[in-house]
């Protein structure tokens, strides 16, 4: 597809969008089973961790995509090619714009401007270019694209991974491999289905053999 001005706001718009709609829910999701499994966790920072994880990676990853709304949003104007100070936005309903001056009735406070040129600046009179005029990464760059994203992508990793048990999750499944002793029955029986039932050191469900587990 080409790339136009008009493509690349509605495609940050709406990357924007799906992007809080998922950090928002995955916040919400946090909140509510950290106070329902994690409530007798303590200390706080220990029981809260995750969630504020997520919280930490909504923060960074949006950072950018906020970036690119603010400057896409342009305000245009008309500059009068003889007299650059002299400008005006754009008044459809009682001017009529031709070359080369400004036709309207006694409403338009524009009439008789011309030649003109038609401009634009950012209507929060900021830039928050990602790049320098030399192609290097600006300031805004390097924090928002580069340190926000990839900061709150981690910070995404490391809070579900924190929440889920991941890590002790993958060792207990190493050891039960290894055929070594249990370590953490509550890591183990994660990996049970609904139906499946302990005997010792092994596992079976009703269509296991059970001769055959000793």
């Amino acid at each position: 597809m080409a790339s136009t001005g008009g493509l690349n706001a509605f495609a940050h718009s709406l990357t924007f969008g799906i992007n809080l709609a998922i950090f928002s829910n995955l916040a919400q999701y946090m909140y509510t089973e950290t106070i329902r499994r994690r409530r007798n966790i303590r200390p706080g920072w220990i029981k809260w961790g995750p969630f504020s994880c997520i919280i930490l990676a909504t923060l960074g990853v949006m950072a950018d995509l906020t970036r690119h709304l603010i400057n896409d949003s342009n305000n245009w104007f008309i500059v009068n090619a003889s007299d650059p100070k002299q400008r005006t936005n754009f008044d459809f309903d009682n001017c009529v714009y031709g070359v080369p001056v400004i036709l309207g009735n006694m409403q338009c406070k524009s009439a008789g401007m011309g030649p003109f040129i038609v401009s634009e600046e950012n209507a929060l009179g900021v830039d928050l270019s990602m790049y320098n005029d030399d192609g290097s990464l600006s300031f805004y760059g390097w924090t928002f694209t580069i340190i926000g994203t990839w900061t709150g992508f981690a910070f995404l990793f490391i809070g579900i991974a924190w929440y889920t048990n991941i890590g002790q999750k993958m060792r207990q499944q190493y050891l039960n491999l290894r055929g070594e002793p249990n370590q953490n029955l509550e890591a183990q029986e994660a990996f049970l289905s609904p139906v499946s039932t302990r005997r010792d050191e092994g596992f079976i469900t009703p269509a296991s053999d059970e001769e055959s587990i000793t």
